[in-house]
């Protein structure tokens, strides 16, 4: 909704000059000492006072003058347009969308009127619309009014952009989800051995063959090198998992190795009806995962499954930090680089550069939680497995693009779970 500032009443603009008009007597003679270094005028403890009274002024306002000048930079910025799928418009049982938690069918599809309670809270930002959504059991919603905090830095998140998901229907979606299926069949196999395993290169084989599918490729082709991996600068160089998350590290003067609990191998979850409709009902409680007996250092997709699960947002980024800042130089950039008598601290050093890193991250969870809630509303990949799952046994139609219906991946997930 438009927001119309016709009626708001300017903040008075306070240059310096005027503000040295404003001020009299011996304020006035104090800040004119104290900027020509006259100390013998300011010999009295009243004077010093009335001039840091005036230092402390000067300050605020240049406080005022900065923050205003980056909120009206980020005020005049273009308005994006929010743009989704048209999935939750396409289809009037909301197969299409996110609707974890709430109460659904035997097949999984959610219950309108509760569907219809969300969507209230959605468009009114109420609190108190949002303690009237209907729920299917016993798990929370997970802070979806997170995207409606603002931010004292920074765009706000209202104005962030996302692209569509893929549609329901199409090819792009489904082949994500043979993906999907491929990383499910590979979550017991090493990193280091999809060079070699047969499993591995015929993943490789069939989503090369997929014309919908966006995932990374050399000369055309998924290899070992691009399987499973994201489309951005960098994420096709180098091994699998970060070499900054296999590395020592200290949190201070707490030295770490980089071992962690993950869950054990054979164990599968939500491979049968039951447990998937408890989950997508929010119906706990859910069965434990089983942890691995020993530590471990991330090295397959059950591993990082694991660590995904429970990790503190931001804790690989802030890992690689703590090896980058006992091992590296910092950016030349850094004004501290070429001086003479001073280090970084909470400028440029350390302890400024870890919290921002805290900071940024609780920033860009806004922004993503606003465009979850607020835009997109996307359906998640086990919600969209259902409708594969249903489809494939007759027991529903759903819009599902056959590349996924025919794929080898999930004949192999079938094959797992003998046929269900």
């Amino acid at each position: 909704m438009a927001v119309s500032r016709a009626n708001e009443k300017p903040i008075p603009s306070l240059s310096r000059r005027r503000f040295i008009g404003r001020v009299g007597g011996a304020t006035a003679a104090a800040w004119t000492a104290s900027a020509i270094g006259l100390s013998p005028l300011l010999g009295s403890k009243s004077v010093r006072a009335e001039a840091a009274t005036v230092l402390g002024r000067q300050r605020a306002i240049e406080a005022y003058d900065l923050r205003k000048a980056a909120a009206l930079a980020e005020y005049h910025l273009p308005i994006v347009s929010h743009l989704n799928n048209g999935d939750e418009d396409l289809f009037s049982n909301k197969i299409g969308n996110y609707s974890k938690g709430l109460p659904h069918n035997n097949l999984g599809e959610v219950d309108l009127a509760a569907y219809n309670t969300y969507l209230a809270a959605i468009r009114s930002g109420l609190p108190s619309d949002f303690e009237s959504i209907i729920l299917g059991g016993n798990t929370k919603l997970t802070d979806p009014q997170c995207g409606l905090a603002f931010a004292m830095e920074g765009m706000d998140a209202g104005n962030s952009f996302e692209p569509p998901c893929p549609a329901v229907a199409s090819q792009e979606r489904a082949d994500e989800a043979v993906e999907n299926y491929w990383m499910a069949i590979l979550r017991d196999v090493p990193f280091t051995d999809y060079a070699t395993n047969a499993t591995a290169l015929q993943a490789c084989a069939e989503l090369t063959s997929l014309s919908g599918f966006q995932g990374p490729k050399i000369n055309g082709q998924v290899t070992p090198q691009t399987l499973f991996r994201g489309f951005t600068t960098g994420d096709i160089v180098g091994p699998y998992i970060s070499q900054f998350l296999l590395q020592p590290v200290y949190l201070g003067a707490l030295p770490m190795a980089q071992l962690y609990t993950t869950y054990a191998t054979g164990v599968d979850y939500m491979t049968e009806a039951s447990s998937w409709l408890a989950v997508q009902n929010g119906q706990g409680p859910f069965g434990s995962s089983v942890p691995d007996s020993q530590l471990r250092y991330l090295h397959d997709g059950r591993g990082v499954g694991a660590f995904v699960h429970v990790d503190l947002l931001f804790q690989a980024y802030f890992m690689g930090l703590l090896w980058l800042l006992g091992n590296a130089s910092f950016n030349v950039g850094n004004p501290y680089n070429t001086s003479h008598t001073q280090i970084g601290f909470g400028t440029f050093g350390g302890p400024h550069i870890t919290s921002l890193l805290a900071e940024v991250s609780g920033y860009a969870l806004r922004a993503q939680w606003f465009q979850k809630f607020w835009v997109h509303r996307a359906l998640r990949p086990e919600a969209y497995g259902g409708l594969v799952h249903y489809t494939k046994m007759a027991a529903a139609s759903y819009p599902v693009h056959s590349d996924v219906l025919n794929s080898q991946a999930l004949a192999g997930i079938l094959e797992e779970n003998n046929g269900t």
